[in-house]
């Protein structure tokens, strides 16, 4: 059995490009009533199930909620990691792509448009943070060791410049 989330009804064919600072890699979408029947490629299916899981799209918007989700939890502020989310928001965007959510009364496919896309984004960037915090905290704690057990080790090596320090010997007294 597939679960389909309900989300809002949002539509791609009001998807118009909209630059944002004459940035043409920025594309904005609003919801709206209208559905499609058959997503394409580049699209993120909102839901639950197999199909969902193995579409395309999913699998590339899970690719680089991936590659984003270290530098994700690292983030300090709120405001970076909306722009984080927002970025993977725009890199599908851009690519014609659509976050789409099946609507259960019609069985269209509809927009859900940029901001429920980042809250959704955001989300996933967030799924299993504590054991990914703890790999990060470890990795740290590595270091960490390592840089002591350098700095112990340079503590205890003479350096060749005492051996020659002292002045030479010419023989008197």
């Amino acid at each position: 059995t597939e679960h389909t989330n309900n989300m809002t009804d949002c539509d791609s064919s009001t998807m118009s490009p909209t630059s944002s600072y004459d940035d043409p890699t920025v594309v904005t979408v609003t919801p709206d009533d209208k559905g499609v029947k058959n997503p394409e490629p580049n699209d993120v299916l909102c839901g639950r199930g197999g199909s969902i899981n193995s579409h395309p799209g999913n699998e590339r918007y899970r690719t680089l909620v991936e590659k984003r989700k270290r530098v994700y939890l690292t983030a300090r502020f709120k405001r970076e990691k909306r722009l984080i989310a927002s970025s993977i928001v725009s890199e599908i965007r851009v690519l014609n792509g659509r976050f789409l959510s099946r609507d259960t009364k019609s069985g269209l496919w509809k927009d859900i448009g940029d901001e429920k896309a980042r809250d959704k984004t955001s989300q996933a960037l967030r799924e299993n943070a504590p054991s990914i915090r703890a790999e990060i905290e470890e990795e740290i704690n590595e270091q960490r060791a390592e840089m002591y057990k350098e700095e112990s080790q340079k503590q205890y090596q003479q350096p060749s410049y005492y051996s020659s320090w002292y002045p030479p010997y010419y023989g008197y007294g």
